[in-house]
């Protein structure tokens, strides 16, 4: 026999992990969440015993859920059905946490439960969100904060693909400040560019 095949020891594995672990039953409600619950939403797992899942996680309606997990009747036990998927935890007080849920499937005493693991989602969430931060720099004019010549090439591309799509037609517009070199050399590149940016 493994080790794991013997309940208190897979109980205790799933009490030690670091992401908690929510059980829901068929009807959408909580049965219960390990102790790492607490520390990442502040919620005790007593506290949440019988509470519907919705008061977990933000759009996770008790009836939708019951309605999922039914149709799921004759899907094997142990099926993972997703890994990593976004959503909003509610901590304890109201506030919403981003977090990464994995959802897979289990037999509870014939009926089946779906069991939900919560990672915290607040890290990849900043990593994407200074990434998009990064491509609007990165298509940007610094001193002018207009689009510069990448960015207008790869927007006129679009659009250019888009109007042949639908049969239309494309203008562009070009603008020239003839003898510019003049107003900095006279004024200074400062004076220039106070001027540009105007």
């Amino acid at each position: 026999a493994h080790p794991l095949d013997e309940p208190s020891h897979a109980l205790a594995v799933l009490r030690g992990l670091p992401d908690p672990v929510v059980l829901v039953d068929p009807e959408g409600c909580i049965l219960d969440a390990t102790p790492a619950i607490q520390g990442l939403l502040g919620w005790l797992p007593d506290t949440l015993r019988g509470r519907a899942v919705g008061d977990l996680l933000a759009n996770a309606e008790p009836a939708r859920v019951a309605a999922w997990l039914a149709r799921r009747v004759d899907d094997d036990d142990g099926l993972v059905l997703a890994v990593g998927r976004r959503m909003m935890a509610r901590r304890q007080g109201g506030r919403d946490l981003p977090v990464a849920v994995s959802l897979s499937l289990i037999r509870v005493r014939g009926a089946t439960h779906l069991v939900a693991v919560l990672r915290d989602d607040r890290a990849a969430e900043a990593l994407e969100a200074s990434y998009d931060r990064l491509i609007e720099q990165a298509s940007r004019d610094a001193l002018t904060g207009v689009w510069n010549r990448r960015a207008i090439l790869r927007r006129l591309q679009a659009e250019v693909a888009r109007a042949r799509r639908q049969g239309e037609v494309v203008s562009v517009a070009m603008l020239d400040l003839d003898a510019f070199k003049a107003v900095n050399d006279t004024h200074g590149h400062m004076f220039g560019d106070a001027v540009l940016c105007e």
